[in-house]
Parts: C-alpha cells; structure tokens; sequence
C-alpha cells in the first residue's frame, strides 16, 4: 500500500524506473487488504503501472479475492497478471502455492506447522524467495529460462522462511534459522 501513496508515488516511481533500468529484479507484493478496498477503483492504475515494472508480481489469495473477487490463481494470472507481468506466484496459505508463467503452472504443497501465529508469513515467504535469488546467484536476465526444479529451489526457501515465522509468535525468522541461513550463503 505505501508504494500506491500519492503523495510519495512520485518519488517510488522514479526510484521503480531506475532500478528497473538498471536491470535489477522488481519484485511486487500486492499485498492489498480488505482495510483499502474502497480505495481500490483509484488505486487500479497504480497498481497496474507497479505489475509493469515488476520481474514477479506476488501475493496471496486474500489479496486478489479483495481486487478482483477471484481466488483461483490460474485465472487472476491469465485474466490480470500476464498482460503486465509474466510471472505469478500465488500463496494460499494451507492450499500451496501457485506459480504461474507464459510456460506452465506449477503447485507447491507447504509443510505441515504447527502454526502459531500468520503474522509475517507473507513477508518472510518474500525475504526467503529473494534469499534464494541471492543464494543461488540468479539474475534479472536467468527469470525467463528457470526450469521447474529452480523454481522449486527458490519456493522451497520462501516457505522455509515463512514455515519457521509461523511456528512462533513473532514476525520475523528466529535466530538460529537465521544464523543457519546465513551459513549456507558462505
């Protein structure tokens, strides 16, 4: 939503074009809740110019059910991504995740938690994909030629993150995780 801001959208643009021009990877969380939905017919074409410049646009069921009335990712994909952004990742909490692109689609389950709280679970999914882009030293140019199983390498390490955000009561990864991460990236 704060990328959406009128009032700094300006600025975000700017700094949006830049990277984007510079061949960095765009990653857009849509990220919309239901708290802003009266907001949504003013928002649209922002929020369309954000799925333009991204490499990836993600975001949960929730959030396309708010913006469209659709929780089918297949269908937000076709119908509302694709035309700006070739590809799609859809997390649906306990359902899996979707990934969809110009190629194929293809479904991810999440391991089995005992959850205590969702709170961060989209934003660690985020941090762990973009862990998985560095850590495996993918760049701009590689996104359109990963094969099934890169993208199952890159998935994996967003519900790794988002995985071990649910089984506590805070948002963020805990710090032996973290450390463990960390050590794989030497």
């Amino acid at each position: 939503y704060y990328v959406l801001n009128p009032h700094i959208r300006p600025q975000i643009k700017s700094f949006l074009e830049h990277a984007h021009e510079r061949q960095a990877i765009l990653y857009y969380d849509v990220n919309f809740r239901r708290a802003h939905a009266a907001e949504l017919d003013s928002l649209f074409p922002t929020i369309l110019e954000n799925f333009g410049l991204a490499d990836i646009v993600r975001g949960s069921a929730d959030d396309f059910e708010v913006m469209y009335g659709l929780r089918d990712p297949e269908e937000i994909y076709h119908r509302h991504i694709a035309p700006y952004c070739p590809l799609f990742i859809c997390t649906q909490g306990g359902d899996g995740i979707m990934l969809c692109t110009p190629q194929e689609t293809l479904r991810f389950d999440v391991p089995q938690v005992q959850t205590v709280s969702t709170i961060g679970a989209g934003d660690n999914f985020n941090a762990g994909l973009i862990y998985g882009l560095i850590r495996h030293g993918i760049r701009r140019a590689d996104l359109p030629t990963l094969s099934p199983r890169q993208w199952e390498t890159l998935i994996d390490c967003g519900r790794r993150f988002s995985a071990n955000v649910c089984a506590s009561i805070h948002n963020s990864i805990d710090e032996e995780f973290g450390r463990e991460m960390a050590e794989e990236l030497r």
